[in-house]
């Protein structure tokens, strides 16, 4: 039967109707054993690489060993994430043009 019929049915001749249904449900409901639900422990997130076994850890670069430096200091602890880091990177390109110089002077002295 189309929806328009089963609304113009009464409630008692639509509990009829699917009172069959209803019981042929409970009948087999009854007849299979209660299931036993456990509880599923969560999964570990395990990062599968080919290379995960042979990777080596890499060592730090000179800015980043830098940066980790520089953040442990004080005078840096107060400020927000992006004003530390704005002035840890001014510290670094004060502390790469010194390097440079020295460097220059190193090779000015070697050529002479």
């Amino acid at each position: 039967m189309s929806k328009k019929n089963d609304m113009k049915r009464t409630h008692s001749s639509r509990i009829k109707k699917y009172e069959i249904v209803y019981q042929e449900y409970v009948r087999n409901k009854s007849k299979s054993p209660p299931r036993r639900v456990e509880m599923k422990q969560p999964k570990e997130h395990i990062i599968k690489s080919s290379n995960h076994k042979h990777q080596k850890k890499q060592t730090l670069n000179s800015y980043q060993k830098f940066v980790q430096e520089e953040s442990l200091k004080d005078k840096y602890r107060k400020l927000s994430g992006k004003e530390r880091m704005a002035n840890i990177a001014t510290a670094w390109e004060k502390k790469k043009r010194e390097m440079r110089r020295k460097e220059r002077k190193t090779k000015e002295k070697g050529t002479e």
